[in-house]
Parts: C-alpha cells; sequence; structure tokens
C-alpha cells in the first residue's frame, strides 16, 4: 500500500472521530430553557431529558434541610401553575421568596422535580442605581 493511501485513511478516520465526538457532545450539551407554564403543557414530552425550568420561588413552600443538605420548594409560573421541586445541594444564599429561580433536571414518577443544578435569578443586583434629581 502506497504512503498516499495511508494518510487519506487516516486522515479520514481522523476526521470521522472529531465528526462524531462534535455530534455527541452537541447532543447531551444542549437543553431546552422554558418557563413553568411551557414545561407543565407538554410535561409528557421532556420526561426522558433534562431541561431548565424558570419560575417564582414560592417563599411557603421551602423546606431547608441542612442536616442532609435537601431542599425542596415550590416554583410557580406568572399563571399560578406549581411544580414541586427537590434539589440535594447548598441552599443560595440569595433563595428569597418571589425571586425567580432557573433549575435544570429532570421530572421523576412521583410529579416532583429533581433539579441536579439551581440557579438564582438577581436582575436588580445588576441595575444602575437612579441619580436623584436636584
Amino acid at each position: 500500500m502506497k504512503v498516499r493511501t495511508k494518510v487519506t485513511i487516516a486522515a479520514v478516520v481522523v476526521i470521522g472521530i472529531i465528526v462524531a465526538l462534535v455530534t455527541m457532545g452537541m447532543s447531551q450539551a444542549s437543553t431546552y430553557y422554558l418557563t413553568v407554564d411551557e414545561y407543565l403543557a407538554k410535561a409528557d414530552k421532556w420526561n426522558d431529558r433534562p431541561v431548565k425550568v424558570s419560575g417564582t420561588i414560592v417563599g411557603d413552600s421551602v423546606n431547608w434541610n441542612p442536616q442532609t443538605v435537601e431542599l425542596r420548594f415550590d416554583m410557580k409560573s406568572e399563571e399560578g401553575q406549581v411544580i414541586p421541586v427537590y434539589y440535594k445541594g447548598l441552599k443560595p444564599d440569595n433563595f428569597v421568596d418571589g425571586w425567580e429561580a432557573i433549575v435544570e433536571g429532570k421530572m421523576d414518577d412521583s410529579g416532583q422535580f429533581v433539579a441536579s443544578q439551581l440557579l438564582i435569578k438577581c436582575p436588580s443586583k445588576y441595575e444602575a442605581v437612579e441619580e436623584e434629581k436636584k
């Protein structure tokens, strides 16, 4: 076999491996970002894949257990629909009633959203301070 043929075969194999890795990485890294209403409207569609869901924290529902590092709370939409969320991890310092949260995970068989990641939005943190009128 000529050297040129060997190099061509090796290049095709390397390019094939790169394309396969990029395709697998893109399919695993992509998650849908939904509101609570959008998620509940098509909940069956999202059962077997991780999604990011945003909603407002319901303060009365927060159940934080620091010994087991488990957090349970409800997230509600603007229209009032609610999903229960379970998160095993540290409770964020800015976890406050009425703030918007984003959870990433899946719904389990009991109808509880099991989050692997919890983020709290803080829009006021980045708003400009209004100057006093003189």
